[in-house]
């Protein structure tokens, strides 16, 4: 990296909603959560410190690349949000409370499974990035 760190190891697999790459590509959304398990925690090593990921943004047929700035672990979408906060992780959300924000989370699903039951058998993962642009 420019700052002088090893660039770590690249994630491709994952998508993206349209309005929160968005939100980080203006880089108000710093934060972005996931459950644990998949491409999180793939062949047994986690995402971590200065990898990159390159996000599928859905809907656009583009891709936003981010480095991972920190990685942090949750038992729980709840424990993520009370600790991260909402405005980094949901921007345009943040008047919403922790319950609220809680919901959007186990609203979501991918190719897994709903956000709800992987957050049950994987915990919840929040990844501090900035983009690449």
């Amino acid at each position: 990296w420019q700052d002088g760190e090893p660039v770590g190891y690249g994630h491709s697999s994952p998508y993206l909603q349209r309005e929160y790459a968005a939100a980080i590509a203006d880089r108000r959304k710093t934060h972005e959560g996931r459950p644990g398990g998949g491409w999180i925690d793939r062949y047994g090593r986690r995402v971590a410190r200065n990898d990159y990921i390159k996000f599928k943004v859905t809907g656009t047929g583009r891709n936003l690349c981010v480095r991972v700035l920190h990685v942090q672990a949750f038992k729980s979408f709840e424990d993520m949000v009370k600790t991260v906060g909402i405005s980094v992780m949901l921007p345009d959300l943040d008047h919403f409370d922790i319950a609220g924000a809680v919901r959007i989370y186990r609203g979501l699903s991918n190719q897994r499974g709903s956000y709800s039951s992987l957050e049950r058998q994987f915990g919840a993962v929040a990844l501090h990035v900035e983009p690449l642009v």
